[in-house]
């Protein structure tokens, strides 16, 4: 009789008066719904039921409801109170009578309860809502939910609900009092979400510890990675004579078109790509897909972090793309953990300067590449790298010039990092070296030149110094061809004769200030000097 698979269903009571009135609807007075043991594993897998019982007098007086039973063998009992049902019918939508809610959910070691009123059901105005909860084990919902929940325990939150305008919630929720506390932090603040015209987000968050790493961690299993570029149609081919290596894959900046947001955010200790940062400061603005951030503060132990970056997506149809800006000025950032995924996690350490100012228009990164306009300074003073990574591009052109290679590297893996700095100075796509040192050790490396990043090809002068005691040899070459594949030769027809003096002046000083900006900085020690060395954090054994 009826035409849909229902679950297996025993024992079922239902018994009601029912009289036609001429409203909307028939008065339905005296309903009461009994069922027993049951199997709701068609609705919610691992849902079985003890005993449910709904009772509902009248339209116009409270209902009740109890279910027991078990989600995969845990035990479930839910119990509810809600106002008079009457209040939502069509002919009562002016009138402002109040609808209480009382709900409890008890899940095992989980519970979940709301509480208060709606004040005026009709207007749909008047809420207040008290919703708090503790969860054992997230996961453990996922039947619930209808979907693949992260794996997290210990869960405990708590949110007042209101009205999010004075016409009432019809178009926005007020999240009041919200508090989230989980092994990964705690979060707490005030925020307005609306939903109509268009969905947006304000208020603030504030958390006073925070571990990003682990937070992303454990919801990417359960939600994936989110999308940053548009999957490739499946009939896509390269053109044949494309070798260029910079993606095409357009990138997702309409999804900033879909909402807006105006969020401040205070972080007291956030842990981020293995870092630690401080006194995390920020607004995030949101409209008609214009993304504002500006300013972003953080303090490192080097000194404020600062950040900002705006994206102008609101025109879906401008011929140049979208247009984006970036500024940052970084005092010292870890190197090591942004090489954490790679295979040379442990061939850098120290603590990169990043100071940039740079606009781009595009919506692929081939096209930001090709328009990408303003300077960009990177350092590092007084780290540690591989030897390897020196020698293993060093190695034909110092064979060719007749250096041995032992002269370029002391004894160990590690060589000492006294300093390494760049500036770039860009034009739409076209990029000039101002400044390029990289001394470690007794190899010194200097470079001039410049690439374009729309065509993907470079022509750089490099001059390799080998600094032994007394004297020190100068290797020049050239770094040409394309990003593809790149080709390096000596400059000269035998290099190897021409000399440097051993009392030249030092090239970190000034090629720091350039990479910099001017912005004060550390400097390195003395060229004979070598300050205590840090034994490098130990690889992460594998858990067995």
């Amino acid at each position: 009789m009826i035409p849909y698979r229902l679950p297996i269903m025993r024992t079922v009571s239902l018994t009601a008066r029912i009289a036609d009135t001429g409203g909307t609807i028939p008065d339905i007075a005296g309903a009461r719904v009994q069922m027993g043991a049951s199997d709701l594993s068609l609705w919610v897998p691992g849902l079985k039921l003890d005993t449910a019982e709904i009772t509902i007098p009248a339209l116009d007086q409270s209902a009740r409801g109890e279910f027991l039973g078990t989600l995969n063998g845990v035990p479930v009992r839910l119990q509810a109170s809600l106002g008079a049902l009457a209040n939502f019918l069509p002919e009562r939508a002016a009138t402002e009578e109040r609808f209480p809610v009382d709900i409890a959910l008890d899940l095992g070691e989980t519970s979940l309860s709301i509480k208060g009123a709606i004040g005026a059901v009709g207007p749909r105005s008047g809420l207040n809502l008290a919703v708090a909860g503790r969860v054992r084990d997230l996961e453990l919902l996922a039947p619930l939910a209808g979907m693949r929940l992260p794996r997290m325990r210990n869960i405990e939150f708590a949110v007042g609900l209101g009205d999010g305008a004075p016409a009432g919630f019809a178009e926005s929720i007020a999240l009041r009092a919200l508090s989230v506390t989980a092994p990964p932090g705690d979060i707490t603040g005030e925020l307005i979400l609306a939903h109509t015209p268009r969905w947006a987000l304000t208020g603030r968050l504030d958390s006073t510890n925070l571990d990003a790493d682990a937070l992303f961690a454990a919801l990417t299993p359960a939600f994936g990675t989110p999308a940053l570029v548009e999957p490739r149609s499946p009939f896509y081919r390269p053109s044949w004579d494309d070798t260029r290596i910079i993606p095409t894959d357009r990138l997702r900046l309409d999804l900033l078109r879909h909402a807006d947001a105006d969020l401040q955010i205070t972080i007291g200790a956030l842990r981020a790509i293995q870092t630690p940062y401080s006194r995390v400061l920020g607004r995030l603005r949101l409209a008609g897909g214009r993304l504002d951030i500006d300013p972003l503060l953080a303090d490192l132990v080097a000194g404020q972090a600062t950040l900002a970056l705006q994206i102008d997506a609101s025109d879906p149809n401008r011929p140049q793309g979208t247009p984006i800006r970036l500024r940052a000025a970084i005092p010292g950032l870890p190197v090591q953990p942004l090489f954490a995924a790679t295979s040379r996690r442990d061939n850098l350490f120290g603590a990169l300067e990043i100071d940039a100012d740079l606009t781009a228009e595009g919506d692929t990164l081939r096209a930001l590449g090709a328009s990408v306009s303003g300077r960009l300074g990177l350092s590092i003073v007084e780290g540690d790298i591989d030897s390897r990574l020196l020698l293993a591009p060093l190695a034909n052109i110092m064979g060719a010039a007749r250096v041995p290679l032992n002269l370029a590297t002391m004894m160990g893996t590690l060589a000492r990092l006294r300093c390494f700095a760049v500036r770039l100075d860009a034009d739409h796509g076209q990029t000039r070296i101002a400044g390029m040192v990289l001394e470690s050790g007794r190899v010194l490396i200097e470079g001039e030149g410049g690439f374009d990043l729309g065509a993907e090809t470079l022509a750089l002068r490099l001059r390799s110094s080998i600094r032994i005691p007394g004297q020190g040899v100068s290797v020049p070459s050239r770094l040409y061809g394309s990003f593809a594949a790149p080709q390096m030769e000596l400059e000269l027809p035998d290099p190897a004769r021409v000399t440097t003096k051993p009392d030249s002046p030092d090239p970190c000083p000034p090629a720091l200030a350039l990479a910099r900006a001017g912005r004060a900085g550390p400097m390195p020690f003395d060229p004979g000097a070598r300050p205590a060395l840090v034994a490098p954090p130990a690889r992460p054994r594998p858990r067995r």
